[in-house]
């Protein structure tokens, strides 16, 4: 979401760009776990032997567990790896000269058990942004929770980030969709001035089934936000920032089609 080609298209309608905030959370796991980034390979070797013919027969005989590998690709697979390292340690064999020179020392082990427990609670926050209906105030509120905990994550997490394309309009969806009375800046009405809706005559103050760590961030600082609102006011609400972003991959696509059919030696200016 955050590629030269859309900011590009942005600048080119005037309009705000809002990054993938599971894309700025996948960056920050990855400050988290560089401390330990040898003792994860160390570990992933492990997974690795135990999914080998012989070692996985004998996991057969004492737990249904099976071993779980980290992707590259997948942030949430780290967590889902130590997870599963954890409930297999009392069936690996420390004697087994195949997995001796893997299997993490106890030292090592204390290290682990604490980046899972950080992970438990990133892997909480990124379960709910993929949820429907999440909002700029929800995702400001969970990274906000986040940041208390983990400072160090600010460079990506924090609202003024150099990742931020556009601080200026999320702070003032983040203001509005909050229903507190905080003043509005110049530059942030003119950046969500295009984007207001008519007044809703209620709010939405229900706290989400979904348990854990984000689901009571979220509850608690809707349930701070309701008794900061007057009864009478009446707040307005901005579209979601994923039709925004389907919209500029549409334009994207329908802007290359139209420069190459009209003039295909001059069509890259779009990338530009």
């Amino acid at each position: 979401d955050n590629c030269s080609l859309n900011k590009r298209l942005a600048r080119l309608l005037g309009v705000p760009l809002v990054g993938c905030a599971s894309h700025r959370l996948n960056l920050a796991v990855t400050l988290v776990t560089a401390s330990l980034e040898s003792v994860l390979v160390k570990t992933q070797g492990l997974m690795v032997r135990l999914r080998t013919l012989n070692e996985s027969a004998k996991l057969r005989f004492k737990t249904k567990l099976r071993p779980v590998l980290r992707q590259d690709t997948r942030r949430g697979s780290t967590f889902k790896m130590l997870h599963h390292y954890f409930d297999l340690l009392e069936f690996i064999d420390r004697d087994d000269e195949n997995l001796a020179e893997f299997i993490p020392s106890a030292s090592e082990n204390k290290k682990l058990k604490v980046l899972l427990t950080t992970l438990e609670l990133i892997q909480s926050v990124s379960m709910q942004l993929q949820s429907d209906g999440v909002t700029l105030w929800e995702i400001c509120v969970l990274f906000d929770a986040l940041l208390k905990e983990m400072p160090a994550l600010k460079r990506y997490l924090g609202a003024t980030g150099s990742i931020v394309a556009s601080p200026d309009f999320e702070s003032a969806c983040v203001k509005v969709q909050s229903d507190k009375q905080n003043p509005i800046s110049r530059q942030e009405k003119a950046a969500c001035q295009r984007f207001l809706r008519e007044p809703q005559n209620e709010v939405n103050l229900q706290g989400s089934s979904q348990q854990g760590f984000a689901a009571s961030v979220l509850k608690k600082a809707r349930l701070e936000s309701a008794k900061k609102t007057r009864t009478n006011s009446s707040t307005r609400s901005l579209p979601h920032p994923t039709l925004l972003n389907v919209c500029l991959a549409l334009l994207a696509r329908l802007t290359v089609l139209i420069c190459t059919l009209c003039c295909p030696s001059r069509w890259k200016w779009c990338y530009v």
